[in-house]
């Protein structure tokens, strides 16, 4: 019995994997026909796991953002600017492996309500990421910093930020990756920074060692060898 739960498992996992290929691949809104021959199985057997085409996009989505979720992991007990670089780097490791994930999920193909839903709870989630980051490195100021309004409006702007951004990226191909990391790391930098001045109760300190986030490539002496292991 457990066996079988398992091959269930792993059928609807090749399922999501093969449609975020697919999907992420189209040129326009792929015919579930085609997604199920891409994934080797029949319509009905895709159907028999998700009840319609419109359930099948939410829970691809749905994945592509869990597999986010966890490629931006950082340490938790390094310092915000370190949390902040590890994110960034993982982020940009996931869009090079697992470009069509990001298509998929900040394209603007695929914009039911309920992918949209999914789409705004995942980046609400990275938001409220950086900010218990930044509350946990200044506890006795944690309940202000999770009560900024500025804080969550910024960090939002900077995300989204991120998303466009690294889509433009994926598809124009001139930028080389220390460029892109610059600007990711230099949008949620400002993000704290421009925070702190419309809220003082704040008092985001930037100057961090590793952090460096609004320095441009010349100006950074930790970027080289963070470049290399790229």
């Amino acid at each position: 019995m457990a066996r079988q739960r398992l091959s269930v498992d792993h059928r609807r996992e090749h399922l999501l994997r093969t449609g975020l290929q697919v999907l992420g691949a189209h040129g326009g809104n792929p015919p579930v026909g085609e997604i199920a021959r891409a994934a080797g199985v029949s319509k009905g057997l895709l159907y028999h796991y998700f009840p319609d085409k419109e359930d099948f996009l939410v829970e691809v989505v749905r994945s592509a953002a869990a597999e986010i979720t966890a490629a931006t992991a950082t340490t938790p007990t390094s310092s915000v600017a370190e949390q902040i670089e590890q994110a960034v780097d993982g982020f940009l490791d996931y869009a090079e492996a697992h470009s069509a994930g990001l298509r998929v999920i900040f394209g603007h193909k695929y914009r039911s309500t309920e992918v949209m839903r999914v789409v705004s709870e995942q980046r609400a989630a990275r938001v409220d990421r950086v900010v218990e980051q930044v509350a946990g490195a200044r506890p006795g100021r944690a309940d202000v910093i999770r009560a900024s309004v500025a804080l969550h409006t910024a960090l939002d702007g900077a995300v989204s930020f991120m998303e466009t951004a690294t889509l433009r990226w994926l598809e124009d191909g001139v930028l080389g990756r220390p460029a892109m990391r610059t600007l990711l790391m230099g949008a949620l930098g400002s993000a704290l920074a421009l925070a702190a001045q419309i809220d003082p109760e704040l008092r985001l300190d930037l100057t961090e060692p590793g952090a460096a986030p609004q320095q441009s490539p010349e100006q950074s002496p930790q970027q080289s060898p963070d470049e290399n292991t790229s």
